[in-house]
């Protein structure tokens, strides 16, 4: 499991500020890793911006600050989403 930034629809990984972490160097792309493995993920996220926070894109659209443009869209096989991290 873990908390970490994934990539929005754009492919870009954004803060919950909308800062572009990759256009700053800031990130690597993890995701990648969780693409190409057959092993279950667990994610844990409080933002909507987080690797896993795909599994519930439609309510981070809705809900949250910004949802349309730093929303993850890599899905988690199993979600926690938390109040603060």
């Amino acid at each position: 499991s873990l908390e970490r930034a994934g990539p929005a629809n754009d492919g870009m990984c954004y803060t919950m500020r909308g800062i572009n972490m990759n256009d700053k160097g800031l990130i690597a792309p993890l995701h990648k890793l969780i693409e190409y493995s057959s092993c279950k993920f667990l994610a844990i996220g409080d933002g909507g911006n987080e690797l896993g926070m795909g599994k519930v894109w439609d309510r981070i659209q809705q809900h949250i600050p910004l949802g349309p443009k730093i929303g993850c869209v890599v899905p988690a096989h199993h979600l926690i989403v938390a109040g603060i991290s």
